[in-house]
């Protein structure tokens, strides 16, 4: 279960943070995520618990010049037992699909889409797990971000 819900939030997170090629600098993302309809919670710094919580983070020149390699990266080192399946970017709209299974047995699939600028994202999507020992799960997850400056050096 650590595996799916850990991968549902970092496959949200690195989707959503990076169109397939976007501004190098400074981002703030907005995140939200559901398991079995429930709201997954966020905290703030005083450890209150929030609908959702911005996050800033710098994405570098390398990173927004090559967002996929950047993504299947992340996913070796954070997904082990996921493959990206597909990654269509058309338009403006990325469409992208995970495929999970971990050593317990559990498989799953995840599927994003929305549409991304040089300066901008808006990505939505759902995930299914069939877990071993609790059954099926459903998840939902959105998020919003924004190109807000350069990086502090």
């Amino acid at each position: 279960m650590k595996l799916w819900h850990s991968g549902v939030l970092l496959a949200g997170l690195t989707l959503g943070a990076h169109a397939q090629e976007v501004t190098p600098g400074l981002w703030e993302s907005t995140t939200s995520a559901t398991l079995n309809g429930k709201p997954l919670p966020h905290f703030d710094e005083q450890g209150r618990q929030v609908p959702s919580r911005p996050e800033r983070g710098c994405l570098s020149a390398n990173d927004a010049s090559d967002v996929r390699a950047m993504f299947e990266r992340s996913i070796r080192r954070d997904q082990q037992g996921c493959k990206l399946t597909r990654w269509n970017y058309t338009l403006g709209m990325l469409k992208v699909t995970l495929s999970c299974e971990d050593p317990q047995g559990g498989k799953g699939v995840l599927e994003a889409s929305g549409p991304l600028t040089p300066t901008s994202y808006n990505i939505s999507g759902s995930g299914q797990y069939q877990h071993p020992q609790f059954g099926p799960m459903k998840s939902g997850f959105h998020y919003q971000g924004r190109y807000i400056g350069a990086c502090k050096s």
